[in-house]
């Protein structure tokens, strides 16, 4: 009854997960799938607690089980946990590294982090970069159910740094087209997400930096499906355009005027004073 509790995998991950991952025997072999599985759930609770509240409350056990653990130049610790087990920690690691990393971070964690083979072989040297189609796969399932307006917006930025890795473009042609496709539904206003405009522009950001090729004629579809599909929207902006041109013409006609008026009556005394000396 205590371990169905929803509350019990985030306590457990939150003061045993360095028990568990630091004592290969902690409890017991058969047991100690179960505890990595329950440890693993209530880590991705907890970070996902963090992107619905744009916080970053658990940033220091993220940076223990990406830095000191996944990510670490040291496998042995990856690699001495269940082949589950490994893959599901790596999963949850490159879910959120866009989120909890700063751009320059996720340069270099792009490049050595591992791929959650079912089978590692005992010391098999890692390859710079063969994580780089696992983490896109990962975060596009991630930005897919990601709400919170600044959580996005933190995500996208990092997300848009990749252009600058060279790992990026070795991706899985379908994988980059996934992540290509979730990055173009955030552009769109209105449903099926419903995002902010500051989302909206953030994404299209992103996406022309990740995928610069065609963006002008993402540009002009995005435009012909919005003129098609949701007319009312440009009413708006047409007559917000039409009253800020309005406004400028009344202000230079007003300052016409005025600066006008001041010249004559700046000229009205001289005159007077000509017409009265003649």
């Amino acid at each position: 009854k205590l371990w169905g509790q929803p509350y019990v995998p985030s306590i457990f991950a939150m003061l045993l997960h360095q028990w568990l991952l630091n004592n290969n025997f902690a409890g017991g072999q058969q047991p100690r799938q179960t505890l990595m599985n329950v440890m693993i759930s209530g880590a991705r609770q907890l970070f996902w607690g963090d992107v619905h509240s744009t916080r970053t409350h658990f940033r220091s056990l993220y940076a223990y089980l990406s830095k000191d653990v996944a990510l670490n130049s040291d496998t042995g610790r990856l690699d001495s946990l269940p082949a589950p087990s490994r893959a599901a920690l790596l999963s949850v690691v490159a879910a959120f590294l866009p989120y909890y990393a700063q751009p320059q971070e996720l340069l270099k964690s792009i490049q050595d982090l591992p791929v959650p083979s079912s089978n590692p072989e005992p010391g098999r040297s890692h390859v710079k970069g063969e994580g780089a189609d696992f983490l896109l796969a990962e975060a596009a399932d991630t930005l897919k159910a990601m709400q919170a307006e600044g959580s996005l917006i933190r995500y996208l930025v990092a997300l848009g740094s990749l252009q600058s890795s060279p790992y990026f473009a070795n991706a899985y042609q379908s994988t980059r087209l996934r992540l290509q496709v979730e990055l173009y539904s955030l552009t769109w206003r209105g449903g099926p997400r419903y995002v902010p405009p500051s989302v909206n522009q953030a994404a299209l950001r992103t996406l022309n930096a990740l995928f610069p090729l065609g963006k002008r004629s993402r540009r002009l579809v995005s435009l012909a499906f919005r003129l098609w599909w949701r007319p009312t929207e440009w009413s708006k902006p047409v007559l917000l355009s039409i009253n800020s041109a309005w406004h400028s013409v009344v202000r230079w006609l007003s300052g016409c005027l005025t600066s006008t008026w001041a010249a004559m009556r700046r000229l009205i005394p001289r005159w007077r004073r000509r017409v009265h000396q003649q």
